[in-house]
């Protein structure tokens, strides 16, 4: 799935024509590396309502200013993962 974006100059085209701010992209792999190493496969065992949970929690945090941590590029991280969690739940 991955492999089917393009980069074009400061964009990405999905297979689909789909074009993503490359910068969007980019955010998003590091802030999941950085999961990973730290937390492993424990998302999987989390819901979807999990991390809507704290994306909303993390949108707060931002709308607040708080800069202890990069909220908004966590939010959509999390968000990101209640997707993949959704699709994996239905029946």
């Amino acid at each position: 799935m991955c492999s089917d974006i393009k980069f074009i100059g400061t964009l990405c085209r999905t297979k689909h024509g789909l074009l993503i701010p490359k910068e969007a992209v980019q955010v998003l792999q590091d802030v999941m590396e950085e999961g990973q190493i730290k937390h492993g496969d424990a998302w999987k065992k989390r819901t979807e309502g999990y991390y809507t949970e704290r994306a909303m929690e993390h949108m707060k945090a931002w709308q607040e200013l708080d800069i202890s941590e990069d909220h908004l590029t966590h939010a959509f991280a999390d968000l990101a993962l209640a997707v993949a969690l959704r699709d994996k739940e239905k029946p």
